[in-house]
Protein backbone atom coordinates (compact mmCIF):
# COMPACT_ATOMS: atom_id res chain seq x y z
CA UNK A 1 0.00 0.00 0.00
CA UNK A 2 1.26 3.40 -0.91
CA UNK A 3 1.38 6.05 1.79
CA UNK A 4 0.33 9.50 0.75
CA UNK A 5 2.65 12.37 1.62
CA UNK A 6 1.38 15.51 3.27
CA UNK A 7 -1.23 17.26 1.18
CA UNK A 8 -0.79 20.74 -0.12
CA UNK A 9 -3.54 21.86 2.24
CA UNK A 10 -1.76 20.26 5.20
CA UNK A 11 1.53 21.86 4.21
CA UNK A 12 -0.16 25.23 4.04
CA UNK A 13 -1.48 24.76 7.55
CA UNK A 14 1.98 23.81 8.81
CA UNK A 15 3.44 26.89 7.14
CA UNK A 16 0.78 29.08 8.72
CA UNK A 17 1.51 27.58 12.15
CA UNK A 18 5.26 28.08 11.74
CA UNK A 19 4.79 31.68 10.64
CA UNK A 20 2.58 32.39 13.62
CA UNK A 21 5.02 30.83 16.06
CA UNK A 22 7.84 32.86 14.55
CA UNK A 23 5.78 36.01 14.78
CA UNK A 24 4.88 35.34 18.39
CA UNK A 25 8.50 34.73 19.31
CA UNK A 26 9.43 38.06 17.80
CA UNK A 27 6.57 39.74 19.64
CA UNK A 28 7.70 38.37 23.01
CA UNK A 29 11.38 39.19 22.62
CA UNK A 30 12.69 41.60 25.24
CA UNK A 31 13.86 44.99 23.96
CA UNK A 32 15.64 47.95 25.52
CA UNK A 33 13.45 50.82 26.73
CA UNK A 34 14.26 54.29 25.44
CA UNK A 35 12.88 57.82 25.60
CA UNK A 36 9.37 58.12 24.21
CA UNK A 37 5.76 59.15 24.61
CA UNK A 38 2.73 57.59 26.27
CA UNK A 39 -0.71 58.27 24.75
CA UNK A 40 -3.53 58.03 27.27
CA UNK A 41 -7.32 58.34 27.34
CA UNK A 42 -9.09 59.53 30.50
CA UNK A 43 -11.94 57.32 31.67
CA UNK A 44 -15.21 57.96 33.58
CA UNK A 45 -14.77 58.06 37.34
CA UNK A 46 -12.06 60.72 37.11
CA UNK A 47 -12.42 63.76 39.32
CA UNK A 48 -10.16 66.63 40.38
CA UNK A 49 -10.85 68.25 43.76
CA UNK A 50 -10.42 72.03 43.49
CA UNK A 51 -10.88 72.65 47.19
CA UNK A 52 -13.25 74.85 49.24
CA UNK A 53 -15.95 76.65 47.33
CA UNK A 54 -15.83 74.34 44.33
CA UNK A 55 -14.91 70.83 45.49
CA UNK A 56 -14.61 67.72 43.28
CA UNK A 57 -15.39 68.05 39.56
CA UNK A 58 -16.19 64.93 37.51
CA UNK A 59 -14.08 64.99 34.36
CA UNK A 60 -13.69 63.12 31.12
CA UNK A 61 -11.14 63.26 28.35
CA UNK A 62 -11.51 65.41 25.24
CA UNK A 63 -9.26 64.22 22.38
CA UNK A 64 -6.44 66.61 21.55
CA UNK A 65 -7.43 66.46 17.88
CA UNK A 66 -3.90 65.80 16.63
CA UNK A 67 -3.68 63.70 13.44
CA UNK A 68 -3.21 60.01 14.11
CA UNK A 69 -3.58 60.22 17.90
CA UNK A 70 -7.21 59.10 18.09
CA UNK A 71 -8.72 59.32 21.57
CA UNK A 72 -5.54 60.72 23.15
CA UNK A 73 -6.29 63.46 25.69
CA UNK A 74 -3.07 63.10 27.71
CA UNK A 75 0.55 62.76 26.60
CA UNK A 76 3.34 61.82 29.00
CA UNK A 77 6.94 62.06 27.83
CA UNK A 78 10.04 60.14 28.89
CA UNK A 79 12.73 62.69 27.95
CA UNK A 80 16.29 61.72 26.99
CA UNK A 81 18.35 60.81 30.03
CA UNK A 82 21.62 58.97 30.74
CA UNK A 83 19.59 56.07 32.20
CA UNK A 84 18.44 55.22 28.66
CA UNK A 85 18.44 52.78 27.07
CA UNK A 86 17.20 50.61 29.90
CA UNK A 87 18.51 47.15 28.89
CA UNK A 88 16.32 44.07 28.48
CA UNK A 89 15.57 42.64 31.90
CA UNK A 90 16.69 45.84 33.56
CA UNK A 91 15.04 47.78 36.34
CA UNK A 92 15.43 51.50 36.80
CA UNK A 93 13.99 54.90 37.59
CA UNK A 94 13.42 57.14 34.57
CA UNK A 95 12.24 60.76 34.26
CA UNK A 96 8.73 61.57 33.03
CA UNK A 97 6.78 64.76 32.37
CA UNK A 98 3.27 65.65 31.28
CA UNK A 99 3.25 67.57 27.99
CA UNK A 100 -0.47 67.62 27.14
CA UNK A 101 -3.72 67.34 29.10
CA UNK A 102 -7.21 68.10 27.81
CA UNK A 103 -10.15 67.33 30.11
CA UNK A 104 -13.69 68.70 30.38
CA UNK A 105 -16.43 68.44 32.99
CA UNK A 106 -18.93 65.62 32.55
CA UNK A 107 -21.74 68.03 33.45
CA UNK A 108 -21.89 71.76 34.21
CA UNK A 109 -21.15 72.68 37.82
CA UNK A 110 -23.01 75.26 39.88
CA UNK A 111 -21.25 78.09 41.70
CA UNK A 112 -23.75 80.34 43.42
CA UNK A 113 -26.63 80.92 41.00
CA UNK A 114 -24.52 80.27 37.90
CA UNK A 115 -23.72 77.09 35.96
CA UNK A 116 -20.29 76.65 34.38
CA UNK A 117 -18.67 74.26 31.93
CA UNK A 118 -15.16 73.37 33.06
CA UNK A 119 -12.02 72.59 31.08
CA UNK A 120 -8.59 71.53 32.33
CA UNK A 121 -5.43 72.18 30.27
CA UNK A 122 -1.86 71.37 31.21
CA UNK A 123 0.78 74.01 31.84
CA UNK A 124 4.56 73.45 31.94
CA UNK A 125 5.03 71.06 34.86
CA UNK A 126 8.08 69.87 36.80
CA UNK A 127 9.43 66.41 35.96
CA UNK A 128 8.39 63.29 37.81
CA UNK A 129 9.80 59.80 38.05
CA UNK A 130 8.78 56.34 36.90
CA UNK A 131 10.09 53.09 38.36
CA UNK A 132 10.13 50.36 35.71
CA UNK A 133 10.36 46.70 36.68
CA UNK A 134 10.98 43.97 34.11
CA UNK A 135 9.62 40.58 35.12
CA UNK A 136 10.64 37.16 33.85
CA UNK A 137 8.10 37.66 31.08
CA UNK A 138 10.24 39.10 28.27
CA UNK A 139 7.25 41.00 26.93
CA UNK A 140 7.03 43.53 29.75
CA UNK A 141 6.69 44.07 33.47
CA UNK A 142 5.22 46.57 35.92
CA UNK A 143 5.68 50.25 36.64
CA UNK A 144 4.68 52.94 39.11
CA UNK A 145 5.32 56.64 39.01
CA UNK A 146 4.80 60.05 40.51
CA UNK A 147 3.60 62.54 37.88
CA UNK A 148 3.40 66.23 38.85
CA UNK A 149 0.58 68.04 37.07
CA UNK A 150 0.21 71.80 36.86
CA UNK A 151 -2.91 72.84 34.99
CA UNK A 152 -5.15 75.80 34.37
CA UNK A 153 -8.86 75.26 35.03
CA UNK A 154 -11.27 77.42 33.03
CA UNK A 155 -14.87 78.01 34.10
CA UNK A 156 -17.18 79.25 31.33
CA UNK A 157 -20.77 80.21 32.04
CA UNK A 158 -23.26 78.00 30.25
CA UNK A 159 -24.85 80.01 27.45
CA UNK A 160 -22.60 83.03 28.04
CA UNK A 161 -19.05 82.31 26.85
CA UNK A 162 -17.94 85.90 27.55
CA UNK A 163 -18.29 85.25 31.27
CA UNK A 164 -15.42 83.07 32.42
CA UNK A 165 -12.65 82.83 35.00
CA UNK A 166 -9.64 80.62 35.68
CA UNK A 167 -7.74 79.13 38.57
CA UNK A 168 -4.64 76.91 38.79
CA UNK A 169 -4.59 73.28 39.83
CA UNK A 170 -1.45 71.54 41.11
CA UNK A 171 -1.17 67.90 42.13
CA UNK A 172 1.27 64.98 42.24
CA UNK A 173 -0.42 61.84 40.92
CA UNK A 174 0.84 58.39 41.88
CA UNK A 175 -0.15 55.03 40.40
CA UNK A 176 -1.50 52.65 43.05
CA UNK A 177 -0.65 49.76 42.91
CA UNK A 178 2.06 49.01 40.28
CA UNK A 179 0.49 48.44 36.84
CA UNK A 180 1.56 46.39 33.82
CA UNK A 181 3.44 47.61 30.78
CA UNK A 182 4.28 45.87 27.53
CA UNK A 183 6.82 46.17 24.73
CA UNK A 184 4.04 45.45 22.23
CA UNK A 185 1.24 47.95 21.61
CA UNK A 186 -2.38 47.00 20.83
CA UNK A 187 -3.00 47.18 17.09
CA UNK A 188 -5.17 50.29 17.49
CA UNK A 189 -2.73 52.21 19.71
CA UNK A 190 -1.51 55.51 18.14
CA UNK A 191 1.59 54.98 16.02
CA UNK A 192 3.29 58.20 14.93
CA UNK A 193 7.03 58.19 14.14
CA UNK A 194 7.18 61.76 15.44
CA UNK A 195 6.18 60.42 18.88
CA UNK A 196 8.03 57.09 19.33
CA UNK A 197 6.95 54.75 22.11
CA UNK A 198 10.47 53.77 23.10
CA UNK A 199 9.36 50.11 23.35
CA UNK A 200 7.20 50.92 26.39
CA UNK A 201 3.39 50.91 26.45
CA UNK A 202 1.84 51.52 29.90
CA UNK A 203 -1.42 49.83 30.85
CA UNK A 204 -1.06 46.79 28.59
CA UNK A 205 -0.84 43.23 29.94
CA UNK A 206 2.33 41.71 28.40
CA UNK A 207 0.84 38.22 28.57
CA UNK A 208 -2.48 38.85 26.84
CA UNK A 209 -1.91 42.16 25.02
CA UNK A 210 -5.13 43.51 26.55
CA UNK A 211 -5.49 47.04 27.88
CA UNK A 212 -5.43 47.36 31.66
CA UNK A 213 -6.84 50.72 32.79
CA UNK A 214 -4.86 52.16 35.67
CA UNK A 215 -5.62 54.49 38.55
CA UNK A 216 -3.69 57.55 39.70
CA UNK A 217 -4.28 59.09 43.11
CA UNK A 218 -3.62 62.75 43.96
CA UNK A 219 -1.26 62.95 46.92
CA UNK A 220 -2.53 66.26 48.34
CA UNK A 221 -6.15 66.65 47.15
CA UNK A 222 -7.24 63.02 46.93
CA UNK A 223 -8.20 63.54 43.28
CA UNK A 224 -8.62 60.34 41.26
CA UNK A 225 -7.57 59.92 37.64
CA UNK A 226 -8.41 56.81 35.61
CA UNK A 227 -6.63 56.30 32.31
CA UNK A 228 -6.08 53.65 29.65
CA UNK A 229 -3.94 53.48 26.49
CA UNK A 230 -5.54 55.60 23.77
CA UNK A 231 -6.93 54.05 20.60
CA UNK A 232 -7.33 55.01 16.96
CA UNK A 233 -10.69 54.23 15.36
CA UNK A 234 -10.48 52.22 12.16
CA UNK A 235 -6.95 50.92 12.77
CA UNK A 236 -5.99 47.74 10.89
CA UNK A 237 -4.56 44.80 12.88
CA UNK A 238 -0.88 43.98 12.41
CA UNK A 239 0.00 40.91 10.28
CA UNK A 240 0.80 38.93 13.44
CA UNK A 241 -2.68 39.54 14.79
CA UNK A 242 -4.26 38.54 11.50
CA UNK A 243 -2.09 35.44 11.54
CA UNK A 244 -3.45 34.39 14.92
CA UNK A 245 -7.01 34.96 13.72
CA UNK A 246 -6.33 32.87 10.63
CA UNK A 247 -4.83 30.07 12.69
CA UNK A 248 -7.80 30.10 15.07
CA UNK A 249 -10.24 29.87 12.15
CA UNK A 250 -8.26 27.02 10.59
CA UNK A 251 -8.30 25.03 13.84
CA UNK A 252 -12.04 25.69 14.23
CA UNK A 253 -12.78 24.41 10.72
CA UNK A 254 -10.60 21.35 11.33
CA UNK A 255 -12.49 20.48 14.53
CA UNK A 256 -15.82 20.91 12.72
CA UNK A 257 -14.72 18.52 9.98
CA UNK A 258 -13.33 16.00 12.47
CA UNK A 259 -16.67 16.06 14.34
Amino acid sequence: MMHKGPSLRGASRLFLLAACVAGLCGWAQASPIGPGYDFLETLPGTYFDLGPGIGPINLTGQPLGLPGLGTTDTIVRRPPDPVFPLPPGGTGVVPIEIVALNLVSVNPITIGPTQYDVSVRSMPSPPGTMSITTHADPGGGTFNSILPVQAIVTFTEVGNPLNWFQQPFTEDFQEIPPWPWSHAAPFDYPNDPSFPSGNFIPGVDPGTGNRTPFWELGQSTGSEWFVTPARVTGAIPEPGTLCLVGLGLAMFVRRRRSG
